[in-house]
């Protein structure tokens, strides 16, 4: 396993933030987390950390390429005004 991190700082929270991404090469697998440091005297709260997750399925084509649509998943709908 190899593992990257990153070390973000805010100077005027005195926070520190650390996304940490591991690589397991035997199995194709990445991990991902993060370190919310507070690195300073004063109380914070942490209401919310957001995450994502993209999956990249090259289905055969080139990167960046979508996947041929599925029947399965509803297509987006507009907004209504």
């Amino acid at each position: 396993m190899e593992t990257l991190e990153l070390v973000c700082r805010d100077a005027f929270l005195n926070l520190q933030v650390t996304p940490s991404y591991s690589v397991f090469a035997d199995t194709d697998i990445i991990t991902r987390s993060v370190r919310v440091e507070n690195c300073g005297e004063q109380h914070l709260k942490l209401e919310k950390a957001y995450s994502t997750c993209l999956d990249m399925d090259n289905a055969g084509g080139k990167l960046g390429e979508r996947a041929p649509y599925s029947k399965r998943r509803a297509p987006f709908r507009k907004a209504e005004s």
